[in-house]
């Protein structure tokens, strides 16, 4: 099951404990409805949107592999030398400098 934040609503500043005012987690079923209400003490309350994880649990996030990149039509370089790079594979340039 997911676990939510809930945070007082703004508008509500006269309302509150330390609960809700700090923000709480609830786990709650996917299914389940919003809640409207601190548990506490009843202040309105009002779920928090957050940015999902999408790291890799244990380990290094792998890219995609070089096959896979070359399929679809991009070029990567690596470092050959202090301000150069070279292709690895792709339609670009042989080399670049700056």
């Amino acid at each position: 099951m997911p676990t939510y934040t809930y945070q007082r609503v703004p508008e509500a500043a006269e309302h509150g404990c330390e609960h809700c005012v700090a923000g709480f987690e609830e786990v709650q079923p996917m299914k389940a409805a919003p809640l409207a209400a601190c548990p506490k003490c009843g202040a309105p309350v009002q779920r928090v949107i957050h940015a999902p994880m999408l790291g890799n649990i244990g380990g290094k996030l792998k890219g995609p592999s070089a096959s896979s990149m070359e399929a679809a039509g991009f070029t990567r370089f690596s470092r050959s030398g202090k301000g150069t790079y070279r292709k690895d594979f792709g339609t670009g340039p042989k080399e670049l400098g700056f």
